[in-house]
């Protein structure tokens, strides 16, 4: 296992002060919550008997039509990057991750030691990662092209597919890969991008509910639990989409 250096982020990182203008955002602004009719008194969270996690798990498994038992909440998206690959460390050490795509969704896996391949080879290949839509590019993913992916890899397989930039699709009805197979396909989201709420650092995985126990089982090493209040916050923020998507 090797130690990645993140190079463009801690060069953006040291340099934003300097900048007149700051094109390396790829996010909304935060907005006003009250507006979006997200209660942020923390009295009020205090006061509140729910229980953050389960309402949270609760709010995304009802934006996608699936099991709260599908659902598990990260710090960020970050997070949900860095438990998929070590989830999938245990069981291969080969992915194809498509190029040009996010830093991390290739620097993690080398990380861990993984072979990055070029191409896909549903021999050797048991890892697949994604981002939808493309990051940098921006575009979206094709259905029949991560159909024929899911089609020929293994049982043992994984797609793993990042949806943050998904909602800025703006589909009827906020859609998931995850749905496509629900054995095959692990994605991730966050409430940063779209939603604006990066000071929160709010993400979940969606997956099979053996999946989400086994990456339950990882997380503890990594982070233990997500901050309560940023959950309460998220779930409420989930609740009203609706708002964020008119915004």
């Amino acid at each position: 296992m090797g130690t990645p250096d993140f190079r463009l982020y801690w060069w953006i990182k040291h340099n934003m002060g300097k900048a007149k203008h700051n094109l390396s955002s790829s996010g909304l602004s935060e907005p006003d919550l009250n507006e979006m009719g997200v209660v942020t008194d923390y009295s009020a969270f205090k006061a509140s008997s729910q229980d953050s996690e389960e309402s949270f798990r609760r709010a995304v498994a009802e934006l996608y039509g699936v099991s709260k038992e599908n659902v598990l909440p990260t710090i960020g998206g970050t997070e949900a990057i860095y438990l998929v690959n070590l989830f999938m460390a245990e069981r291969t050490r080969s992915a194809f991750v498509p190029t040009p795509n996010y830093e991390p969704m290739l620097s993690v896996p080398a990380m861990l030691g993984f072979q990055l391949e070029k191409t896909f080879n549903p021999s050797r290949t048991l890892l697949v990662s994604l981002t939808d839509s493309n990051n940098p590019t921006g575009r979206s993913l094709s259905e029949t092209w991560v159909k024929s992916l899911i089609d020929e890899s293994g049982d043992d397989s994984c797609v793993y597919i990042d949806e943050t930039f998904r909602e800025f699709g703006f589909q009827e009805s906020i859609g998931t890969w995850f749905k496509l197979n629900r054995d095959k396909v692990v994605v991730s989201n966050t409430l940063t991008k779209f939603y604006g709420l990066g000071g929160f650092r709010v993400g979940w995985i969606t997956a099979s509910e053996d999946k989400i126990e086994d990456l339950a089982r990882l997380k503890p090493f990594i982070t233990g639990e997500d901050a309560a209040y940023s959950l309460w916050v998220g779930a409420q923020a989930i609740r009203n989409g609706s708002r964020f998507v008119s915004r």
